[in-house]
């Protein structure tokens, strides 16, 4: 068996016997049904084989990029920020390896501007994350973390209960104030999202999120106007 034959037994393109070979395009497909299933691992495999048989393929370099972001997003769902970070880095990578092999792909373009806005979004929340790990004590962010779970799952009842919770045991925090007052607003109780989160303000003045949560409540009715 020649070397080169060996290496790609190795990557499972061809049969020790040299009777099938699998082509970029083959590779491609094989990634995508995979994706589609939302197996991303197998899928990357699959494109990774693509990419070292042809660096130069646009659709393969946009579809390794396709499943880095979506390994990202699903990091993010699982809470773990740093990880998803690290897969937005390397989504927007191979995107732009992509635009530069081939400059009018306008799929690579929108997802590379697609993984920049969740590369934002995705800053903020580690930020957040990291800010509560140092002064949110365990109790309250366990109730927090309560809290997303059953507002995840609909339950609302049970989710103001432990937000609430959150609050009475730190009610001089304004890391736990502004999820309150988040939690109000996501319920279209404006005005006491705007009473935790004017608190929360209170607490920590500099906080940018802060701000902007009460910035889109808008304008504070006039006390002779109803919400």
């Amino acid at each position: 068996m020649s070397r080169l034959v060996a290496v790609f037994a190795i990557l499972g393109l061809v049969s020790v016997g040299g009777c099938t070979t699998h082509t970029v395009g083959e590779l491609n497909r094989m990634g995508l049904d995979e994706y589609r299933k939302a197996r991303y691992s197998e899928a990357k495999a699959y494109f990774e084989q693509a990419w070292e048989m042809d660096r130069e393929r646009s659709v393969t370099l946009y579809n390794l990029g396709r499943c880095a972001m979506a390994m990202g997003q699903q990091r993010f769902r699982q809470g773990r920020f740093a990880a998803s970070l690290r897969y937005l880095d390397e989504a927007i990578h191979w995107f732009d390896s992509a635009i530069e092999s081939f400059p009018g792909y306008t799929d690579a373009q929108i997802a590379h501007v697609q993984a920049l806005d969740l590369q934002g979004k995705y800053r903020k929340a580690l930020q957040a994350a990291e800010w509560a790990d140092t002064y949110v004590g365990p109790g309250a962010k366990q109730k927090l973390v309560l809290a997303g779970h059953y507002e995840r799952i609909g339950d609302l009842d049970e989710a103001l209960l432990c937000y609430r919770q959150a609050a009475a045991m730190e009610s001089e925090n304004s890391y736990v104030r502004a999820q309150l007052g988040r939690f109000y607003a996501r319920q279209g109780l404006t005005s006491q999202a705007r009473a935790e989160l004017q608190r929360a303000q209170e607490l920590y003045p500099t906080d940018p999120n802060v701000a902007g949560d009460l910035a889109k409540l808008g304008p504070e009715p006039r006390s002779d106007e109803a919400e």
